[in-house]
């Protein structure tokens, strides 16, 4: 036995995750994740836009490009992921089922797992670089801690609703 199968059988195989889902499921699932999907696109965006202009460019200080507009949307949605957790808390507090747990928590593991590769990049960069001009150049403040926290959040909910399902018994 390898040991990846030895993890799995030792910390999923537990949780008997099921992945066939009804229409209703996948109506809940795409009803209960939009405002989270709709934050994190908005961080995405962000980092995009962060990425591909320059700051005095998004600051619309030497134009008015709808640009500007567009980053200014995407640097405010990502303040409401506390919302996005109160959402999918709300969400959690009607039954789900296990097979709408297993994918809330695939969901919330994707979410942990990006959050703590950028959150320890980002500590890795900001403690090993004394460079600020670098460290401003990178983006690590504006992008990846931001990532980070907020994908963490947000990941928070999903293992809320992944709870909820998952500790439902499987009759």
């Amino acid at each position: 036995m390898t040991s990846l199968d030895e993890l799995y059988d030792t910390y999923l195989r537990p949780l008997n995750l099921e992945w066939r889902l009804d229409d209703a499921s996948r109506r809940r699932i795409i009803l209960a994740s939009a405002l989270p999907a709709l934050i994190i696109g908005a961080e995405l965006l962000k980092a995009v836009l962060i990425y591909s202009f320059s700051p005095v460019e998004l600051s619309g200080e030497i134009s008015s490009e709808p640009w500007h507009r567009i980053y200014v949307a995407a640097s405010h949605i990502p303040a409401l992921s506390t919302v996005g957790v109160g959402v999918l808390f709300l969400a959690g507090l009607r039954r789900w089922s296990r097979p709408e747990g297993s994918w809330m928590f695939l969901l919330g593991t994707l979410l942990a797992v990006v959050a703590i590769i950028f959150g320890s990049m980002a500590v890795l960069v900001l403690t090993a670089i004394d460079d600020e001009q670098l460290i401003l150049d990178l983006r690590v403040r504006f992008v990846w801690l931001d990532i980070s926290d907020t994908f963490g959040l947000i990941s928070i909910g999903f293992f809320f609703l992944a709870y909820r399902g998952l500790s439902e018994s499987s009759a």
